[in-house]
């Protein structure tokens, strides 16, 4: 694989957490384009690239956000590229079936998971992955573990100096950044405390990151179709929008708002709700 490729897959790698290795990445093309240093067209050339050798999966493109940019197409690894980077331990650990169209019992909303007895070996090349994104803007593997041996020798981690300062650093390349960041680690300042806000800040946005895909799933898959419960005494009648759901039961019936999805969402992925049959459906119309 180029240079040019491993840049790119450890620019996607930044995005995803250690605990989630196939994690949709949310991230603006232009923004992951300026850390790489290059053209967009040179990014959708990358991309294309990982995919050919099949280290990351191309979803569809979201729509525009409001300031007008498009996300770049949503991505996640695979299998082989979890493994090249360290996120698992092999490809046979990992547990990767994309959600199925087939809505029986415990279908899924949620990314792909993997196996409980992995053992994670956060690294690329023997860097940390959360520091491993920093070769794109311009720093060697030798500059880097100068950088985490300074940190150490002053008490510091240099994970945490990147974690607590990422918003700054992503203005400085090359000789500058590797200036820049020798000066924080030699420095007095302790960057532990905001390194863990920044971590929990990342985990929230992530947590919200995947909760909108969740909600964006079963709106796609289920906007105007009827689920029954398990047991078929009732049906709900999801409009074309999903926002609003139609009950008919033999205890109650009526029009609801669906404000909040997450519990339509689960009660599919548990296997209470199901798509409804034709019997059902009939049964509980004439009643």
């Amino acid at each position: 694989m180029s240079k040019s490729l491993r840049a790119a897959l450890a620019e996607l790698v930044r995005y995803v957490p250690q605990s989630e290795p196939f994690a949709t990445v949310f991230a603006h093309k232009s923004k992951i384009a300026d850390r790489l240093g290059v053209t967009e067209r040179t990014l959708y050339r990358h991309l294309a690239g990982l995919k050919s050798e099949g280290l990351i999966e191309v979803m569809p493109q979201e729509r525009k956000s409001r300031n007008g940019r498009y996300a770049v197409a949503r991505i996640r690894l695979t299998p082989k590229a979890a493994a090249l980077v360290g996120l698992i331990e092999a490809p046979k650990d990992v547990i990767h079936t994309p959600p199925s169209d087939n809505l029986s019992v415990g279908h899924s909303l949620s990314e792909p998971t993997i196996a409980k007895n992995h053992r994670p070996v956060a690294t690329i090349g023997a860097l940390p992955v959360d520091l491993a994104h920093l070769t794109g803007q311009g720093l060697s593997k030798a500059g880097l573990f100068k950088l985490m041996g300074i940190a150490k020798a002053h008490g510091k981690r240099l994970s945490d100096i990147v974690a607590a300062m990422a918003n700054r650093l992503a203005d400085f390349k090359g000789g500058r950044l590797y200036a820049y960041l020798a000066k924080l680690a030699s420095g007095p300042t302790d960057f532990s405390v905001a390194a863990t806000a920044a971590r929990e800040a990342a985990a929230k946005a992530h947590e919200a990151a995947l909760l909108h895909t969740r909600v964006a799933r079963f709106k796609e898959r289920f906007r105007g179709a009827t689920l029954a419960t398990r047991s078929g005494d009732r049906l709900y009648r999801i409009d074309r929008d999903a926002r609003y759901v139609q009950v008919l039961g033999m205890d109650r019936s009526g029009t609801a708002p669906m404000n909040d999805l997450l519990p339509w969402i689960q009660a599919v992925e548990r296997g209470d709700l199901v798509l409804a049959t034709f019997d059902v459906e009939r049964r509980l119309n004439c009643q």
